[in-house]
């Protein structure tokens, strides 16, 4: 994984279901990196992300992340997958404005707040007739299929 940092041209990086434990900072040479796939590893911290600004989709479900911190340089994400953690409180996101897409569920979550202006964001995106069934579609099947195990 030590040679990644080299890689500035590439787009995506998908490094689920392996045994990663830590981000590293070698993933901050990747400049040009929109989609970022770490499910299904066994992160605790979410850390050595922010020179990745052009980072649009980010995935570290399924992981052991206790606490939502350094996502602030993430200006461009707009989807985010958090599900199956260990988080217990919603924070720092109201800065990611751009964010279209956000998987909290099966956390240790008890209250909804800290949104901000992203609350409005995402509940415009809800009330478009396509993307209303389209989500409420996903959000149902992401419920029923979720596996956390």
């Amino acid at each position: 994984m030590e040679d990644l940092g080299t890689l500035v041209n590439l787009r995506d990086l998908w490094l689920a279901n392996n045994m990663i434990r830590r981000i590293r900072p070698v993933l901050n040479g990747c400049t040009s990196l929109r989609t970022l796939e770490l499910g299904a590893n066994r992160i605790k911290a979410i850390e050595h992300l922010e020179m990745l600004t052009t980072l649009e989709n980010l995935w570290l479900g399924k992981n052991r992340i206790s606490k939502l911190e350094h996502l602030s340089p993430l200006v461009n994400l707009r989807k985010l997958d958090l599900q199956c953690n260990r988080l217990t409180q919603i924070e720092g996101l109201e800065i990611l404005v751009l964010l279209r897409e956000l998987y909290l569920s099966h956390n240790r979550i008890t209250r909804l707040e800290n949104l901000g202006s992203l609350v409005r964001s995402l509940l415009s995106l809800l009330w478009s007739p396509l993307q209303m069934s389209l989500s409420n579609i996903l959000f149902a099947y992401s419920l029923l299929n979720t596996d956390c195990t």
